[in-house]
C-alpha cells in the first residue's frame, strides 16, 4: 500500500511523501504508517505492532493514526503521549502494544523527533545516511554496557506505548531529508543498503526499500516512510 502526496500550497507545499507497508509473511498486518500536514509542517509516524495478532494490529494502526493527527496539531512529544493514551484507555486490560517513532517538522526547517521501542528515524548527514534514533531493545541496553546481545534480544523492547522501562525518546534534527523504518526494513538491511535502494529507486522509494528488504530475505511486516523536498 502506497501514497504520494503532491505539493500542496503553505510552508510545507514543496516537500514529497512516499510511504510504504507490507504484510510480508505474516498472518496480520502490525506495522502502520501514516501522515498529516498543515501550511506549516508535516506528522509523519510509522508504528510497529508487538507481535503477530488482531491487537498488534489495532494498536498498529491506532498508533500511527493517532500520532500523525496529534503531532501536526501538538509536535512530535505531545504526539507520542496521544498515541500512548489512546491505545491504553481504549483497551486498558487488552494485550495490544506499539512500537512508535513519530516526527513533525519538514525538509526546510528541521524535525523533532520522539519514539519508543525500535522503529528508527534517519537523516543525512554531509550526503550519508545516518540513523538519528536508538533502538530501545534489550541488545541495545546490553550494547552499552559493553556486553555482546544474542540475537533474541534483538526484538525483546525495553519501552513501548504500554511499557515504559525507560525513558521516552526525542531528538531535534537539522533541516534535510527524514526517513521512517521498522525493524522489518532494518533489522534486514544494513544503512549502506538502504541508502543504495533509495538511491536506485526508479519511481517510488519507499516501495523501493521495502521491495529491497524481502529480495534480503525478511519474512516480516515492513513499513517506511521518506519526506523530502521537492524543491
Amino acid at each position: 500500500m502506497t501514497a504520494i502526496e503532491q505539493p500542496m500550497r503553505g510552508a510545507a507545499s514543496g516537500s514529497a511523501i512516499w510511504v510504504a507497508v507490507d504484510q510480508g509473511a505474516r498472518r496480520y498486518g502490525a506495522d502502520a504508517t501514516a501522515y498529516r500536514r498543515d501550511r506549516y509542517r508535516i506528522a509523519v509516524a510509522v508504528a510497529d505492532g508487538v507481535g503477530d495478532s488482531l491487537d498488534a494490529a489495532w494498536a498498529g494502526q491506532v498508533a500511527a493514526d493517532t500520532a500523525a493527527r496529534a503531532g501536526v496539531a501538538a509536535g512530535a512529544l505531545e504526539a507520542l503521549a496521544e498515541a500512548r493514551d489512546v491505545v491504553v484507555s481504549v483497551d486498558p486490560a487488552g494485550a495490544g502494544d506499539s512500537a512508535l517513532v513519530v516526527a513533525v517538522g519538514e525538509p526546510r526547517s528541521g524535525w523533532d523527533i520522539a519514539w519508543v521501542g525500535d522503529c528508527r528515524a534517519w537523516t543525512w548527514r554531509d550526503g550519508a545516511l545516518v540513523q538519528a534514533t536508538t533502538d530501545h531493545t534489550l541488545a541495545q541496553g546490553m550494547r552499552a554496557l559493553g556486553q555482546d546481545p544474542p540475537a533474541s534480544a534483538e526484538h525483546i523492547l525495553t519501552s513501548s506505548l504500554r511499557s515504559r522501562l525507560e525513558p521516552d525518546g526525542t531528538a531535534t534534527l537539522p533541516p534535510g531529508p527524514l526517513l521512517l523504518t521498522t525493524d522489518g526494513v532494518h533489522k534486514t538491511l544494513g544503512r549502506d543498503e538502504i541508502e543504495a535502494a533509495l538511491r536506485d529507486a526508479e519511481q517510488d522509494p519507499a516501495e523501493a526499500l521495502l521491495a529491497a528488504a524481502r529480495r534480503a530475505g525478511s519474512r516480516d511486516n515492513a513499513a517506511a516512510a521518506l519526506v523530502r523536498d521537492t524543491w
